[in-house]
C-alpha cells in the first residue's frame, strides 16, 4: 500500500510510514479540499477518510487516511486507481 500511494499518488500526496495497524495516512502536497475527493470516491463504494473528519479545532493539515485491513489486493489497485483520478480532476 505504502509503495502504490508513493509511485501512483506521489504528485498530490506525501505518505506518512506506519508500522503497526491496518492505515496509512498521507498528507496532500498542496492545499485541496479533501473531502471533496473521500466523497467522490464514496459514490464508486471507495471509503477514504479525510484529516478533516478528526480535528476537533481549526484544520491544520489537510490529508488522507486509508484503511486497508479488510480489502484484497485488487480492490485496493482499483480504489487508488479511482483516487488518481479524482485527484487529477
Amino acid at each position: 500500500m505504502l509503495d502504490s500511494s508513493q509511485d501512483d499518488l506521489g504528485e498530490w500526496l506525501e505518505p506518512i510510514p506506519s508500522f503497526y495497524g491496518m492505515h496509512i495516512a498521507a498528507t496532500a502536497r498542496s492545499a485541496r479540499d479533501l473531502d471533496v475527493v473521500a466523497e467522490a470516491l464514496l459514490k464508486n463504494n471507495v471509503k477514504i477518510h479525510a484529516f478533516s473528519r478528526y480535528y476537533l479545532g481549526p484544520r491544520t493539515r489537510a490529508g488522507l487516511i486509508f484503511g486497508f485491513g479488510a480489502v484484497d489486493l485488487p480492490e485496493m489497485k482499483q480504489g487508488l486507481s479511482l483516487l488518481r483520478k479524482a485527484l487529477q480532476s
